[in-house]
């Protein structure tokens, strides 16, 4: 069976039941069950077995929604990875859970976390980029009624060369709209630097700045996954606001101090 089309055109007219109802289909014959499954543990553990996985596969795909309906379908979602993993712990009390059907729920627990953190990110286009202290930023967004997520680079902070110096998110996951995406870049213009225009990312990205005290100083800045296993290091981005209010914000100070350009890389992806 041919998996559903991705599409993130913004002109869809799905919803989650729709969504949802296409991974279902292609989920019975995806997911890899044992040979054996004639036993009454694994007869009962098949529809919920689908239906994990066929969120796994849904919730990737919210970007197609309308955003308004976004935050019921993070709902729903959340309580069907909740009602069906408690229907196979219950299932299997008593016995091991195959590895086959933990791999499902956690599946789906990380994809659900993942969609909470799609977003935007704003990525530094010039050698060296500067932010300005963000009160003004701040300031703004919460004046446009904004309730999800901004975080910046910390205006203490020399950024390089495809470092990311912005993200944001909905409350609910998924990219900011146009005023907000406005707003945002407009303050990066003001900046020290240039910024190249945001890009989608699922999940969204922190900046750690790698130290080695032996030769001295910080060695390489590594992009990093705001989900999972978090590295070593100095996080570059802070929150400007998050929830409705302001972040703690550091004070205004001055200019920082010249330093060499450091490697930017991505984080190495973790094992399976």
């Amino acid at each position: 069976m041919t998996a559903p089309e991705r599409t993130h055109d913004g002109a869809s007219t799905a919803t989650w039941a729709t969504l949802l109802a296409g991974w279902t289909e292609f989920a019975r014959s995806a997911v890899a069950l044992p040979d054996d499954a004639e036993g009454s543990r694994w007869k009962d553990s098949i529809a919920p077995a689908i239906a994990l996985h066929a969120t796994s596969m849904a919730l990737p795909e919210l970007i197609k929604l309308d955003p308004e309906e976004r935050p019921l379908a993070m709902d729903r979602a959340e309580m069907l990875i909740r009602e069906q993993s408690a229907a196979l712990n219950t299932t299997w009390r008593g016995e091991p859970m195959p590895g086959s059907l933990t791999d499902l729920i956690a599946d789906a627990r990380l994809a659900w976390e993942r969609s909470l953190h799609e977003g935007l990110e704003w990525s530094a286009a010039s050698e060296r980029f500067v932010t300005k202290h963000p009160s003004v930023l701040a300031e703004s967004l919460l004046d446009a009624g904004f309730v999800g997520e901004v975080c910046l680079l910390n205006p203490n902070t020399t950024a390089f060369k495809g470092s990311i110096v912005a993200t944001a998110r909905e409350r609910d996951g998924g990219p900011v709209d146009d005023e907000i995406a406005g707003i945002i870049t407009a303050y990066l213009k003001r900046c020290e630097g240039l910024a190249g225009e945001p890009v989608v990312a699922m999940p969204i990205r922190q900046v750690y700045r790698e130290m080695d005290f032996v030769k001295g100083g910080p060695v390489r800045d590594v992009r990093t996954p705001v989900v999972g296993v978090l590295p070593a290091g100095q996080p570059l981005l802070i929150p400007v606001v998050s929830g409705g209010a302001a972040g703690s914000l550091p004070p205004p100070s001055r200019q920082p101090a010249e330093m060499a350009p450091l490697p930017v890389v991505d984080a190495e992806p973790e094992p399976d």
